[in-house]
């Protein structure tokens, strides 16, 4: 499709933008994923209960990171050249920045 309004750079940024996201999610799981073995792996936590719905956690992680990793797998083939990724990085940090120091500048 031909897009009318949506320039190269803009989409480059918009698939930039969502395998960022992707990579984020990956890392959050990560860090969950870790802290519920940690949990499981304590030998003072008599709470079955707790145990049972921490093991539960962990098992939902870990659908979780197999569903993300297909996800990035299908998109890296999407991504623009890695100067591209670059340069689509800067621009949306720039974007950041400037919705930052719009937002909490304007008031100081």
């Amino acid at each position: 499709m031909k897009y009318t309004t949506l320039t190269q750079n803009e989409m480059d940024d918009c698939i930039v933008a969502f395998f960022k996201g992707q990579e984020m999610d990956h890392f959050l799981h990560e860090v969950n994923k870790e802290r519920y073995s940690k949990i499981l792996e304590d030998v003072e936590l008599a709470d079955e209960e707790f145990r049972s719905a921490v093991k539960l956690l962990l098992e939902g992680e870990e659908k979780e990171l197999a569903k993300v990793e297909k996800i990035m797998q299908h998109t890296r083939g999407q991504l623009p050249t890695n100067a591209q990724v670059y340069e689509s990085l800067k621009r949306l940090k720039d974007k950041e920045d400037a919705f930052l120091a719009a937002q909490f500048t304007k008031n100081a």
